[in-house]
């Protein structure tokens, strides 16, 4: 499934960044002159490996990809009978394993530990958080999220870098 994936995004042109539990992969020729591309090259050095020559070995949890054009469109219709996309906005998605989401980790986390629902709180920022900020008891969205992270959340915490996670878990009572 991961090859056929490359291929139909390849053959529509669309960049795109792989991620696996311990690399990420990208055709860095792709991301010439993106930011993000660079960004993650310079950050993650020897774990950003090339998709060219390892498509038969990639171990992949979601990948994310450019969606400027309707060549997006077409690659949707290919992939949405394995994949969930999750639209970040207009120049970007994420697409996760079809029945898998942040939600159904924290769900199977907490069968597999014996917590009740009740006890769960998450933080989440973005669209790819949405479902996790529905399904815990206490949905936590960052000051600075999207709006359907914050319409999603119960409670709205202080943005990031002004200690939104601290704020948050003292609000719950978590820490003092």
């Amino acid at each position: 499934m991961i090859e056929d994936t490359i291929h139909i995004l390849k053959e529509y042109g669309i960049p795109t960044v792989y991620e696996g539990s311990q690399n990420l992969y990208m055709d860095l020729e792709e991301f010439e002159e993106d930011p993000y591309g660079l960004r993650l090259k310079e950050t993650l050095g020897e774990d950003l490996l090339p998709v060219m020559g390892n498509e038969a070995i990639m171990e992949i949890s979601k990948f994310s990809c450019s969606t400027p054009d309707d060549a997006y469109l077409k690659v949707l219709s290919h992939l949405e009978e394995n994949f969930t996309p999750l639209v970040h906005d207009a120049a970007c998605a994420e697409f996760v394993p079809k029945g898998f989401s942040k939600a159904s980790g924290i769900e199977k986390t907490c069968e597999l530990l014996g917590i009740e629902k009740e006890d769960t709180y998450a933080f989440g920022d973005s669209i790819n958080d949405v479902e996790m900020l529905k399904h815990v008891q206490h949905g936590i969205a960052m000051g600075n999220g999207t709006k359907a992270a914050k319409e999603a959340a119960d409670y709205i915490t202080a943005p990031l870098h002004e200690d939104g996670i601290y704020k948050g878990l003292e609000h719950f009572g978590l820490i003092s």
